[in-house]
């Protein structure tokens, strides 16, 4: 019997700041589902534990280059606009080597992420293993599944 393990990788980044860090993956396509998380603090454990994940649907999601200065968002031009769908999946089309920032729209709000993007010549759509997590205290961040046989 083969045992699968699922192996979540978590990358956070602070919501609406400069990133401090660059981000830890690189990311083929840009693609995945946008959800929100509400994550509820369990007192008696002291972490937090994710209660409700609620896929997001018509959200604007917007990619920018990333400036030198390292500010979100500085240029009117941003790279490609796309909308999430009804169960919250999204793809860009664009496939462009480089460190763009991700911002998605949602509520009067906006959430920024910095993401590295390294388009590879497979043709493996790794979009399914990939959701981006907007949770109740501002963080957006992403995850990736990876499954090990």
């Amino acid at each position: 019997m083969i045992s699968i393990s699922l192996i979540t990788l978590f990358l956070f980044l602070s919501f609406q700041e400069p990133a401090r860090e660059e981000p830890k993956f690189e990311l083929d396509r840009l693609c995945g589902k946008l959800v929100h998380v509400d994550r509820s603090a369990d007192k008696q454990k002291d972490f937090y534990q994710d209660k409700k994940r609620k896929p997001l649907s018509h959200v604007e999601l917007v990619l920018y280059p990333r400036m030198p200065n390292d500010q979100c968002c500085q240029t009117d031009s941003p790279v490609e606009a796309v909308r999430t769908g009804r169960g919250g999946d999204f793809r860009f089309k664009k496939r462009i080597s480089g460190t763009y920032w991700l911002v998605a729209r949602w509520k009067e709000h906006s959430y920024n992420t910095l993401v590295i993007l390294r388009p590879a010549k497979s043709n493996v759509d790794f979009c399914s293993n990939t959701t981006f997590e907007i949770d109740d205290t501002g963080k957006f961040t992403y995850a990736i599944t990876v499954v090990v046989e």
